[in-house]
């Protein structure tokens, strides 16, 4: 459960395009337009973060084969070095492959992931606070 959430901005025509273009169109560059976004939301000084561990969240290997390199991890490894904090990503590992959640409501994305996902750290996370980072944020869609 989480306590708290934070985006980098509304999922709207502008930023959705960014997000597809970084994911399915395999341009890594544009973590250039995203940092500013993380700058933004993430001031240096304002909400403490200290403790926190920033976790990724990871794909799966196949689809880390695809694409060349991992969008979660490339936005997690800015976060944690704007807020200066440790970035664990080899805490969580997806365990099994899933289908792309752009189209399913609440109930399917849960269903989608259920079990697609292990600690493999668990040493790192017993009584810590993680951040966890993932490329989209989705609540809304009942």
């Amino acid at each position: 459960m989480f306590d708290r959430a934070r985006s980098l901005g509304i999922y709207d025509s502008v930023l959705k395009q960014l997000i597809h273009h970084f994911k399915y169109r395999k341009q890594p560059g544009a973590m250039k337009e995203i940092v500013p976004l993380i700058e933004t939301r993430f001031p240096a000084s304002g909400e403490v973060y200290e403790g926190f561990h920033v976790v990724p969240v990871p794909l799966h290997i196949d689809k880390l084969r695809e694409r060349r390199f991992d969008q979660s991890y490339l936005i997690a490894k800015a976060v944690a070095q704007r807020l200066r904090l440790p970035l664990c990503d080899d805490l969580l590992i997806r365990s099994k492959p899933t289908e792309s959640q752009t189209r399913k409501h609440r109930s399917e994305r849960l269903k989608n992931v259920r079990g697609a996902f292990r600690l493999n750290r668990l040493d790192v996370v017993a009584g810590k606070d993680i951040l966890l980072v993932d490329d989209v944020f989705t609540l809304a869609r009942a």
